[in-house]
């Protein structure tokens, strides 16, 4: 049997190699993390609560189409022990700036003087929010790296393999 020896591989082809899969790797493990922490509510204790704040803040921001951009703040108050806490996180990955029909619609679901459940951390009652859920891009991000993890390896049996 005769094989053909393998081609001699460039630096430059084993640092783009390096690159993707270094890339890969740590949108895996980032995206990973992020999505464990999104879990690490789900062991928390729940406390009954209220919406005692829901409305839109202007911001002076626009995006690059000429939107102007927003942040809904919804507060609540609970009470993990004997005293009330207040709050203002809804999801662990919280949301920041939208636009105003999705700051609105976020408000009209948190109605003041709403009865509520809020999660809260029982090693630290004044970490809070109402929603224990994984965050959705810490998926992708886990979904992307794996992905180009596949892809390098794929590409590198097929690239280095002899004959």
């Amino acid at each position: 049997m005769n094989r053909s020896a393998a081609k001699p591989v460039s630096r430059k082809t084993l640092a783009i190699f390096a690159v993707w899969s270094v890339l890969g790797l740590v949108l895996a493990i980032y995206g990973g993390v992020r999505m464990f922490d999104g879990l690490e509510c789900r062991n928390w204790r729940r406390a009954e609560g209220e919406i005692i704040r829901s409305e839109i803040h202007e911001v002076d921001i626009t995006t690059p189409g000429g939107e102007d951009l927003c942040k809904p703040v919804v507060q609540y108050r609970y009470r993990p022990s004997d005293s009330w806490r207040v709050g203002s996180v809804i999801t662990d990955e919280d949301f920041q700036f939208m636009d105003r029909e999705q700051a609105q619609t976020m408000v009209d679901g948190h109605t003041v003087g709403t009865r509520i459940h809020v999660f809260f951390d029982p090693a630290d009652p004044s970490r809070s929010m109402l929603r224990c859920e994984i965050k959705e891009n810490a998926r992708i991000e886990v979904l992307m790296g794996v992905s180009v993890l596949i892809v390098v390896v794929l590409a590198g049996i097929k690239r280095f393999r002899p004959g």
